[in-house]
């Protein structure tokens, strides 16, 4: 896989300056356009693509939004989904899907694991049973940005859209 060190060789320019090109982030300190035409065409001679995870974890952001539902068989989350993606990468996000398949442990699991993969925020349709209220309020102290569809628990203080209290 070629990294920005293989482009600043192949252009003979420092690293600092093919990331500071590949992220048009010259404006302190201008690059010339002769410098940035050699860095874009090694760029391209060497198939440059970015390594999204390295620069998720220096930006401290993913760019990916999390969604939890039941199930797609259930005939409201496809068209739900395809919304939620829709608008996700219109504004450059990529959607995650989980299913809980109706199960509250799962449904745990699915939660840690889009955390571990540090997805900027999280939309979720509780199982029905709704038994992870605890886990809720803790992300929700944590600040970590999520929203809840379809069903809500009535008396939280959780963001939510539409749907039937439990």
């Amino acid at each position: 896989m070629t990294t920005i060190i293989d482009v600043a060789k192949k252009a003979k320019v420092s690293v600092t300056t093919v990331s500071r090109v590949l992220n048009k982030k010259d404006n302190l300190i201008p690059i010339s356009e002769e410098t940035r035409e050699k860095v874009l065409k090694a760029a391209e001679e060497l198939n440059y693509h970015p390594n999204i995870l390295a620069r998720s974890l220096v930006q401290k952001k993913s760019n990916t939004i999390g969604l939890i539902i039941p199930s797609v068989s259930y005939s409201f989350f496809p068209e739900v989904t395809k919304g939620i993606e829709a608008v996700a990468n219109k504004h450059g996000y990529q959607l995650t899907l989980c299913h809980s398949d109706e199960n509250s442990s799962k449904e745990r699991e699915e939660i840690r694991t889009l955390q571990e993969r540090r997805v900027d925020g999280m939309i979720l349709a509780p199982a029905q049973r709704m038994e992870n209220l605890n886990l809720l309020k803790e992300l929700q102290k944590e600040n970590f940005p999520f929203v809840l569809i379809d069903r809500y628990y009535q008396g939280e203080n959780f963001n939510n859209v539409g749907g039937v209290a439990k």
